[in-house]
C-alpha cells in the first residue's frame, strides 16, 4: 500500500463521491480529512483557501463532498468564500446535501450560506433535500428560513417536486411545515393532481384535508379526477 493509500485510510476516508477524484495537494487533503495538512499547506505551502481544480471545485466543495466536518470549519474559519460554484453549478452547500452530510450543512448554515441560491435548473437547496428524501437536512433549511415556495425552471415547488419525484415522506413533511397546497406548475398541475398521478394515497387524503380544490383544472382542463382514471388510482 503507498504512503497516499495509508494516509486515506487513517483518517477514516469516505465512500468516492462520482466524479470528485482531488489532484491538486490541498483538494486531497480535504477530502481525507486531513486538517494539520490543510492548515500546513495553507500557512507555508503555497496553496490558497479558494484554490480551484480543473472543474472549479475547491477545498470546501471536497470536504463537504466527503463529509470532513474539521476541514469545512477550519476553511471558514480562514476566511474561504462558502458561495462559489463548481462547474456543474454546486455550492459547497448543494455538495454538502446532495451527499446529505449534515455536519457540514450546519457548519455552512451557521456561516452564512446562500439557502436560495439557485442552480442553472432553477433548483434551491431545499430542492436538493427534497431528492435526497432528507427531512432532517430540509428542516435544518426551513429554520434558517430558507424559501419553501422557490420555484425551479417547471415552477415545481419544493412540495410539487416530492411528489413528482415520488417522495411520500418528503412530501408530508412539507405539507405539515405549512408549504402552500394550492401552488401548480408550469403546466397547471396542482399537488393534488401530482399526488394522484403519482399514486400517494396517504398524501390525497392529507391534501384534501387541508382544503386543496379537487375541481382545479391544468391547462388542458385535466382535473385530479382525470388524473385518477389515467393512472387507475382509485
Amino acid at each position: 500500500m503507498t504512503s497516499r493509500r495509508k494516509t486515506f485510510a487513517a483518517v477514516g476516508a469516505r465512500s468516492k463521491v462520482d466524479g470528485y477524484d482531488p489532484i491538486g495537494r490541498i483538494h486531497k487533503a480535504a477530502r481525507n480529512g486531513d486538517v494539520k495538512g490543510v492548515r500546513r499547506l495553507l500557512v507555508r505551502g503555497g496553496c490558497h483557501v479558494n484554490d480551484i481544480d480543473k472543474k472549479n471545485r475547491t477545498p470546501l466543495h471536497y470536504a463537504c463532498a466527503y463529509g470532513q466536518g474539521k476541514v469545512v470549519a477550519l476553511l471558514v474559519m480562514m476566511k474561504c468564500n462558502i458561495h462559489l460554484c463548481d462547474s456543474d453549478n454546486n455550492t459547497p452547500l448543494i455538495k454538502a446535501i446532495q451527499q446529505q452530510e449534515e455536519e457540514c450543512v450546519t457548519i455552512l448554515l451557521e456561516n452564512g450560506a446562500d439557502l436560495n441560491v439557485q442552480d442553472p435548473n432553477g433548483e434551491t437547496p431545499l430542492h436538493h433535500a427534497v431528492y435526497t428524501d432528507n427531512t432532517s437536512i430540509a428542516a435544518k433549511l426551513l429554520s434558517h428560513n430558507a424559501n419553501i415556495e422557490a420555484q425551479n425552471k417547471d415552477d415545481h415547488t419544493p412540495l410539487l417536486l416530492a411528489l413528482k419525484e415520488n417522495k411520500h415522506h418528503m412530501a408530508e413533511f412539507l405539507i405539515k411545515a405549512k408549504a402552500n397546497v394550492h401552488a401548480v406548475d408550469n403546466r397547471g398541475r396542482t399537488a393534488l393532481m401530482l399526488a394522484v398521478q403519482y399514486e400517494s394515497p396517504g398524501i390525497i387524503k392529507l391534501l384534501i384535508e387541508e382544503g386543496v380544490d379537487v375541481f382545479a383544472e391544468d391547462q388542458n382542463g385535466g382535473t385530479a379526477l382525470c388524473y385518477s382514471v389515467a393512472s387507475g388510482c382509485n
